[in-house]
């Protein structure tokens, strides 16, 4: 009997394990995947300068890029859905 204990305490130990390396496997693909505007952010002010744009225009670039994202997997998801692959 206290094989079975013992088999069970395991599993959960090795469930445990894995759930945290999805955690840190989706933290790092995460944080790959959105890197590029992490960049953009860091060097705003150069970026404004150089195409003589004030900050603000190209905040504005940035949000509204950000803020689109969803929107448009959603319709090319559907449209994915719709006219894919099959």
């Amino acid at each position: 009997m206290s094989t079975a204990v013992k088999t069970a305490v395991e599993s959960s130990r090795e469930q445990a394990r894995d759930n945290w390396n999805a955690v840190i496997a989706s933290t790092v693909g995460w944080t790959l995947d959105s890197f590029d505007y992490f960049i953009v952010v860091m060097v705003l002010t150069e970026i404004a300068a150089e195409f003589h744009r004030t900050n603000a225009e190209v905040a504005l670039t940035v949000t509204l890029t950000l803020a689109f994202r969803p929107i448009g997997a959603f319709l090319f998801g559907l449209l994915a859905d719709r006219y894919g692959r099959r």
